[in-house]
């Protein structure tokens, strides 16, 4: 059983999807719940595909697009069933925010700006 669940959104491409895999590739039995705003992401599948067999792992793919309020009530629903899967009563140990949540326009471009939230514990020590 995972010793750690960590709720990773925004983790199909980018500093999101690094955290994944780095999370998956440690010795200590990971419970990684990734959120992308499609779920036709072939990245996040292939990770899925990887881990689902022979593992000590488990990664849970759900959709989530963060600019929509709605979907955040069924998405509330989705991760208790996730937890619920491994009777894990704990809930989070963490949770990695790199979903865009703003947009601010300049000029000459579109910059995207990331926020990276931690709970409870350090990538290091879960």
């Amino acid at each position: 059983m995972p010793k750690a669940t960590v709720l990773i959104q925004g983790a199909s491409s980018g500093v999101g999807l690094e955290f994944v895999r780095q999370l998956l590739k440690r010795q200590s039995p990971t419970h990684v719940i990734a959120t992308c705003q499609k779920m036709a992401d072939d990245r996040l599948a292939t990770l899925q595909k990887e881990y689902s067999k022979h593992s000590v792992h488990r990664l849970d793919v759900l959709e989530l697009d963060v600019r929509y309020q709605d979907q955040f009530d069924t998405f509330g629903e989705q991760v208790d069933q996730c937890l619920n899967d491994l009777k894990r009563e704990r809930g989070l140990d963490m949770l990695v925010n790199c979903a865009h949540i703003c947009k601010l326009e300049s000029s000459t471009r579109k910059k995207r700006l990331s926020v990276l939230l931690f709970s409870r514990a350090s990538i290091e020590s879960c």
